[in-house]
């Protein structure tokens, strides 16, 4: 197959997540509270496509920040 497969990062915003927000903490402190929340990183949304065999991990690599 060839084509393009969109991967994406979505962040739902929660109440301890707002109020993280609200108290401007850092990027590291809001990615840290969104994945506990369940939020799933741009690369792990990648590597679900792998496992479903849709895209490869070179592509993944390729295309996501470490």
């Amino acid at each position: 197959m060839k084509g393009r497969i969109a991967i994406y990062e979505v962040m739902p915003v929660g109440e301890e997540l707002r109020d993280a927000i609200l108290k401007n903490q850092g990027t590291a402190e809001l990615r840290a509270i969104a994945q506990a929340a369940g939020m799933r990183s741009l690369r792990q949304a990648g590597l679900m496509k792998v496992i479903e065999g849709t895209t490869t991990v070179e592509e993944v690599l390729r295309v996501t920040l470490s």
